[in-house]
């Protein structure tokens, strides 16, 4: 046992979710106490970092743990569960000892439906396929084009013009080129339809699209290049540039033509979604006021009694295109991250974002918060000694409102010490049933929701 695991395990509480997990279960059906809708026929999937000590070595940031897929089953209100650790290059070296892998694969950060599989992806630019059904492993997604980056985000988008996948990727050299690019599950195929080139390689992790335009949301958080190169930790390639700008970068995809607005200094790991009209673009994002919140997931400070998650607030960001000007607005005080939307409403006027929320003295994820951003008005939903992942939100097959449909999160009950599955009515935001596994799962990132 390392160091830094003796500690979480003597405070307890919260920290015990990132604990070392490796444990594989599958389950026919768990054990629900109230109502699962019937109507729910499919797998809500995930990832996130388990296994945090590699090479006798417990690493430094939560993002580095190799990564675990997690599945339940939903079927006539039943409830199946299974998770395995994803057999990545990286895996196969630290655990099972085969060689160096050329490239970092471990797809712990999200996954996506990939035709009739699963991709497993990080920010590299390797993803692992896997089957959904019983989260085998596959291989590599072999992609084809004319992509050439060194980097990916970790966040696909489905484009309101072609229907494919969207992404950014990212190419470093004497400037550094953002790629935006399509992605065809059937062939493969990577086809670049934008791209924006900037003298910094600041960092992103997430962006949006609209019909007319690609939006990045530059910070002072850029790559320190040789780092990242040489194989340097997490906190290690990322550094803040002193004096460079925060700006919204609106890139036309008709015309490639890019511009850059202005904005006051922070950083966004996560855009919601952004809702284009003749003369502004409106951007909703979960912003930091600090340039430095990637450190939330360092093991030295999550040890730490005096522990505080660093806030991110839900911001709405209108941008006019005549002057190139941006007010913003704050559209509830509460603190929250890993923002969901109905995925139908991406690039179209939305009224509801479902997040994680930090509130009371926990000092982590202990809630689950549906905002209206029409109304500014939020509910939140709680359970007593709980912390929550991320909530995806599944429609309900034939839903008349945005918000007619379920919220799926896997939360860890830390008085138990075992995970458990919450399923929520998205319209009033009330529980309608939980199921608890017999393990504890790792805190996870991001997951899908996989129909059938």
């Amino acid at each position: 046992m390392t160091r830094i695991e003796k500690q979480l395990k003597n405070i307890g509480g919260w920290r015990l979710g990132f604990i070392s997990q490796a444990e594989s279960l599958s389950i026919d059906a768990l054990a629900v106490e109230g109502q699962v809708p019937a109507w729910l026929h499919g797998a809500f999937v995930s990832t996130g970092p388990a296994v945090f000590e590699l090479d006798g070595q417990h690493v430094d940031h939560w993002f580095q743990g190799l990564g675990m897929l997690k599945g339940f089953y939903f079927n006539m209100g039943q409830v199946g569960f299974k998770n395995k650790m994803l057999h990545s290059d990286s895996y196969k070296h630290h655990v099972l000892g085969e060689p160096e892998p050329p490239e970092y694969d471990d797809g712990n950060v999200t996954v996506f439906p990939f035709g009739d599989k699963g991709s497993a992806m990080t920010e590299a630019s390797v993803d692992c396929s896997f089957d959904p059904k019983s989260l085998e492993t596959i291989g590599h997604i072999a992609y084809q084009g004319e992509l050439d980056a060194h980097l990916t985000l970790a966040h696909l988008v489905v484009d309101p013009v072609s229907k494919h996948y969207v992404n950014v990727g990212i190419q470093f050299g004497p400037t550094t080129r953002y790629l935006i690019y399509t992605i065809d599950t059937v062939s493969c195929k990577q086809d670049v339809i934008a791209a924006y080139e900037s003298s910094l390689p600041f960092y992103m992790h997430s962006f949006s699209v609209t019909n007319r335009y690609i939006i990045l949301f530059q910070s002072p958080l850029v790559f320190d290049v040789e780092a990242l190169m040489s194989g340097g930790g997490f906190t290690e390639m990322l550094t803040k540039a002193e004096g460079a700008p925060t700006q919204f970068i609106l890139i036309n995809r008709e015309t490639g033509e890019s511009t850059a607005i202005l904005h006051e200094e922070s950083m966004c790991f996560h855009q919601v979604n952004a809702i284009e009209s003749t003369d502004t673009i409106v951007v909703d994002s979960c912003d930091i006021d600090r340039i430095d919140g990637y450190a939330d997931g360092l093991f030295e400070l999550l040890c730490g009694p005096d522990y505080q998650v660093i806030p991110a607030h839900l911001k709405r960001h209108t941008i006019a295109l005549q002057s190139n000007s941006v007010s913003t607005v704050q559209l509830t005080a509460a603190a929250l991250e890993f923002p969901r939307i109905n995925d139908a409403y991406v690039a179209s006027d939305y009224r509801y974002v479902y997040a994680a929320l930090t509130e009371g003295s926990h000092n982590f994820f202990d809630g689950l918060i549906k905002v209206d951003v029409e109304q500014q008005k939020d509910i939140k939903y709680y359970r007593d000694d709980c912390y929550f992942g991320e909530p995806i939100f599944v429609a309900h097959p034939d839903a008349s409102t945005e918000d007619d449909g379920v919220i799926l999160s896997l939360a860890f009950d830390a008085v138990r010490n075992q995970s458990l599955l919450v399923v929520l009515d998205a319209q009033s935001f009330t529980e309608l049933a939980h199921a608890y596994i017999p393990i504890p799962i790792p805190f996870g990132l991001h997951g899908h929701w996989f129909a059938e």
